[in-house]
């Protein structure tokens, strides 16, 4: 038998480069997968960039995890939200029950949102946002995205036919804490009351709450829940969250709901 020369320096060089590189890809960036598929870890160094619409989606389905039933709302539901004219219509708004609440969005997440029992403009209030830039609406899979709508801001819509949610994600301390609408209410719906659990209560002209806005809450990237605030005053309803402490990024999640869902 005979054996092959000794391989020459210049070759023993690149085989030894060649296993280097082998070694840094196997070794990463040092993080397990849990590690890379967390919240706080994901947002690191790009939480002011913009992020894609179902990227949106996967990181506020993660901040959800630790309520089942808000995870469970934000699980897929193709066909939730379609084009209606000049907006897009909740399952609510398309039932065929006058009992059921709709809500209209409009196509860029500076319009109004319109927001009623079905069948009846006589209950169907318009939030109007202050400061919301003039970005284009996504649909992912029923979820309404509407990305980069305020500083380091994402804003995304859910919807059944007894609730409608938007949820605030709030990347970085740059965030707004503080969201204000223009508050235009109905002939059916006169007057907003404070309710003893912090939300609010849409009364007709027998007293009577047809609609309600329960207290809201955020949920932080290591999953502290903490209660927001939510106000009904001179013409505006805003939602505000004391965010001192809390870990980016941050959901915050107000809501409407019939009494029926409750």
């Amino acid at each position: 038998m005979r054996w092959t020369t000794a391989p020459s320096a210049r070759w023993c060089a690149r085989l030894a480069l060649a296993v280097l590189a082998v070694l840094m890809a196997g070794c990463g960036d040092g993080r397990t997968e849990t590690q890379r598929d967390d919240p706080a870890d994901a947002s690191a160094g790009t939480s002011n960039a913009s992020s894609s619409a179902p990227r949106v989606v996967a990181t506020a389905i993660q901040l959800a995890a630790s309520v089942p039933d808000l995870a469970r709302r934000l699980a897929p539901s193709a066909g939730a939200w379609r084009a209606d004219g000049a907006s897009l219509s909740s399952p609510g708004a398309r039932a065929s029950s006058a009992g059921n609440l709709g809500a209209w969005l409009p196509t860029r997440a500076s319009g109004a949102l319109r927001i009623g029992l079905r069948q009846s403009e006589a209950h169907t209030f318009t939030l109007t946002p202050q400061a919301a830039r003039d970005v284009e609406v996504e649909e992912v899979e029923g979820r309404a995205v509407y990305r980069d709508a305020y500083e380091a801001t994402d804003v995304l819509f859910v919807a059944t036919q007894a609730r409608v949610e938007w949820m605030y994600l709030l990347r970085d301390p740059s965030a707004p804490s503080r969201f204000t609408y223009a508050l235009s209410l109905p002939p059916g719906l006169p007057q907003v009351t404070r309710e003893a659990a912090g939300g609010l209560a849409f009364v007709d002209a027998n007293g009577e709450a047809r609609l309600h806005v329960p207290e809201p809450y955020a949920l932080d990237a290591k999953g502290t829940r903490r209660a927001a605030r939510v106000t009904a005053e001179h013409g505006e309803l805003v939602v505000s969250l004391d965010t001192a402490g809390l870990v980016y990024p941050v959901l915050l999640d107000p809501a409407v709901e019939t009494p029926a869902w409750r």
